[in-house]
């Protein structure tokens, strides 16, 4: 969707942050704001200054990149297609490491280690989190490393962190790689096409499926740590499986929540995005009850590449679409979910 508004930042305050449904907070408004005017706080982009609705610049027409740059006020375009129809695949890690630190195949972290070890680029850009599980951005320069960004946060971020220190080390115009929900890979998209130098060497996104993402304030410090008063330091994994969000402990105590508990959870942004399987992506992976195996969505020629290289290094191995047929019905149902609940919170 994209609106005709003009390229100011009122336009952005009032037809995407001041509506609480809208914002994604993917946080390309902030990371492109030439005078480092805006922040985050409350996961919204505000005005450092504590105005919310005008902006110096707006008074000149002097700018207007925060409202260009974002996905929710004009639609990003994707890259390389490579046919109508994705192919799928179900993929899984034949890494040991991998396969015990990642989220279900470890078909993410996979291309991520092959990748730095072939040199295809030079930083990989991904998450990890601190000992109470809020997310954090994590540049990864060696294969060593990416276990750290291994397995599901599942609450929300901005990309806006990672992208920012990529450019500060000089790193930016280099190759690298990135995965994200696909509100990140929109705004990926959008800073790509508008040509910004924070995306230069961008030459691979993931994107992850997602149904929605939640709140780290409303699901970990209030609902885990508050009310279920689950000790968030001595949390090893999240998951989601057969209708529970699974908190599991060092101890190997699992703590089941039934996802219809966790309704009030969600990252409010969530409420309009119509993207289940990260469309924009060059490749989409998630798992869907498929029990050690990824299914993969290759969108892209780049997306193709990447995956029959790092199958053909032997790091992972695939499996044709008619495996898990349950998996692709489910697939679609999510998608088509999602995209109901969109229009109706729009309607």
């Amino acid at each position: 969707m994209t609106r005709d508004v003009p390229p100011s930042f009122s336009a952005l305050y009032s037809h995407v942050i001041s509506t609480e449904s809208e914002c994604s907070g993917c946080g390309a408004c902030v990371l492109v704001c030439p005078r480092d005017r805006l922040v985050f706080r409350d996961s919204r982009p505000r005005q450092v200054s504590g105005e919310d609705d005008t902006c110096p610049e707006d008074k000149e027409g002097r700018c207007g990149l925060c409202a260009m740059v974002c996905p929710r006020l004009h639609a990003a375009e994707p890259a390389g297609r490579s046919g109508d129809e994705p192919e799928i695949v179900a993929a899984r890690t034949t890494d040991p490491e991998l396969a015990r630190h990642g989220q279900d195949g470890g078909l993410v972290s996979s291309i991520a280690r092959w990748g730095l070890e072939s040199n295809r680029w030079s930083s990989f850009l991904g998450r990890t989190r601190d000992e109470t599980w809020r997310p954090l951005p994590l540049l990864i320069r060696e294969s060593k490393d990416v276990p750290r960004a291994a397995g599901s946060k599942y609450t929300h971020t901005s990309i806006d962190g990672g992208l920012r220190e990529l450019h500060r080390q000089g790193r930016a115009s280099e190759p690298f790689a990135t995965v994200g929900l696909p509100c990140h890979i929109a705004a990926l998209r959008r800073l790509q096409g508008m040509h910004s130098k924070y995306v230069k060497g961008m030459t691979l996104c993931i994107g992850l499926f997602c149904s929605k993402a939640f709140s780290y304030r409303r699901l970990v410090e209030t609902k885990i740590v508050g009310e279920l008063q689950i000790p968030i330091q001595d949390v090893c994994r999240m998951d989601i499986r057969k209708g529970s969000f699974a908190v599991v402990m060092r101890s190997g105590a699992v703590h089941r929540i039934p996802l219809k508990d966790l309704g009030d959870c969600g990252h409010s942004g969530c409420a309009s995005c119509t993207d289940f399987a990260a469309d924009l992506a060059d490749i989409s992976v998630g798992g869907l009850g498929t029990d050690g195996w990824t299914i993969a969505l290759i969108r892209t020629d780049e997306g193709r590449d990447v995956m029959q290289a790092v199958e053909a290094c032997g790091l992972i191995e695939t499996c044709g679409r008619e495996r898990f047929p349950d998996a692709l019905r489910l697939l679609d149902k999510l998608a088509s979910r999602k995209r109901k609940q969109a229009e109706s919170s729009r309607a």
